[in-house]
């Protein structure tokens, strides 16, 4: 699929899926350069010491992760306003390949909405009670 042809659902799911892998692989002190293996790779090595890992366990591993270190961010004075973009990205380009384009705000904005409900997070981008059970993480806020 080309990056034109994805909708803005395909788009939030891929970087939410990304950023699961991504944590997961970094708990496996395995760098990106695992890439998409790492999931099934991930599960054999921990199958090796004995640990009953499956590529399932491990997304979950990354979304418990991700969600975590949002609530060590929101707790230390991270909001919405933290995941704004700069200035200069909604700035046209004023040439080269891209000349002329730029990120549009209220469509970022909108993409940022829809990525804080796809990870179960409230408006201002906190994880919600219903996620932090979900993801038996409800101790950590306390």
């Amino acid at each position: 699929m080309t990056a034109e042809a994805w909708s803005d659902e395909d788009r939030v799911r891929a970087v939410v899926s990304e950023q699961d892998a991504r944590s997961a692989r970094w708990c496996l002190v395995a760098d990106d350069f695992a890439g998409e293996a790492a999931p099934e790779q991930g599960a054999r090595w921990l199958q090796a010491v004995g640990v009953d890992a499956t590529p399932e366990t491990l997304a979950d591993l990354g979304e418990r992760v991700w969600n975590l270190t949002r609530l060590f961010n929101v707790r230390e004075g991270h909001d919405r306003s933290d995941d704004e973009l700069p200035e200069a990205m909604t700035v046209p380009l004023p040439d080269g390949p891209a000349e002329g384009a730029a990120v549009d705000r209220e469509r970022f904005d909108a993409m940022l909405d829809a990525y804080y409900d796809a990870r179960g997070w409230d408006d201002e981008g906190v994880p919600t009670d219903a996620t932090l059970d979900r993801l038996d993480l409800t101790e950590a806020t306390q």
